[in-house]
This record gives structure tokens, sequence and C-alpha cells, in this order.
């Protein structure tokens, strides 16, 4: 579709002919310990009709878990503040796969 190909090749506007981005369902996950916070936003694409969640409000979250699955892909969107030194692991538009690719690694 003209949105994919749009985020695919880095054309703008992104969300030309991808009113998915802003309308469709969403899940938003927010995991905070003493020297993080992070909120994870799960965009269902335009041929998926729902977000699956595994957690609760007040469930722990574990290194490596899953937290929900968006069924044929979508967009996973991560925002996070930390108060420690971090190196990122990965650079912008890279692909990442669930569960398997680390983002960051805490330096100090």
């Amino acid at each position: 579709t003209r949105g994919f190909m749009n985020l695919l090749f880095n054309l703008k506007p992104y969300e030309e002919g991808a009113e998915y981005i802003v309308r469709n369902e969403r899940h938003v996950t927010f995991v905070e310990n003493e020297d993080m916070k992070c909120a994870i936003v799960q965009i269902a694409d335009k041929w998926v009709n729902r977000i699956e969640n595994h957690h609760k409000t007040g469930d722990d979250a574990i290194k490596g878990e899953k937290l929900g699955m968006i069924r044929m892909g979508s967009q996973c969107d991560l925002f996070i503040k930390i108060k420690k030194d971090f190196k990122l692991l990965v650079k912008e538009r890279d692909y990442v796969k669930a569960g398997i690719s680390e983002l960051m690694e805490i330096t100090g």
C-alpha cells in the first residue's frame, strides 16, 4: 500500500495513504522501575482486527517476556526515559524481532 511504501522508502508525509497509523486499534503498555520508564505502543495495521495483550495493570514485566502480539506484523513504537547511561544497538528503520533483538545496553 501507499502508506507502507512511504514508511519503507522514507517518503514524506509518512501517513499519506496510511490513516491506520492514527485510526486503528492500539494498545499502550507502561513499564517502569527505579532506572527507567517506557511506553510500548502497539498499532494494528489496516488488515489486522485486534491486538493480543498478555498483561494486566500491575503485572510484573520480566526481561525477554512477551507483553502482547499484533497478528501479521503492524507497528510497535517504544518510548524510553532512562536515568543511566546507555548505548543504542539499533538505528532508525532497523527491523527488530520481538524477544530476540537487543535494542540497547545499559552502560552506567
